[in-house]
């Protein structure tokens, strides 16, 4: 099957989400199209200023959900090269 070009709109949580896990399926070409990335710092973007409330995950650890936020909190994390900061 050829891939398939996806282009995902905006860079808040979910088109970034979005991109990730279609990237993870080499049947896709990823590109996401956003007026702000994470690391910018403007009025328009609300990710920088998002709320945040902390769960504990221990009752995670080796379910799908726990890999998945391992993952994310990797240092060499595959956003790494996306996200400046």
């Amino acid at each position: 099957m050829p891939e398939s070009h996806v282009t995902v709109l905006g860079a808040g949580v979910v088109g970034l989400t979005t991109a990730m896990l279609l990237s993870r399926t080499p049947d896709y070409s990823v590109t996401v199209v956003a007026k702000h990335m994470p690391g910018d710092y403007d009025i328009e973007y609300a990710s920088p200023w998002a709320d945040t409330v902390v769960y504990r995950r221990a009752k995670d650890v080796g379910t799908a959900t726990g890999d998945w936020f391992a993952e994310l909190l990797r240092e060499d994390a595959w956003f790494a090269d996306v996200v400046p900061n």
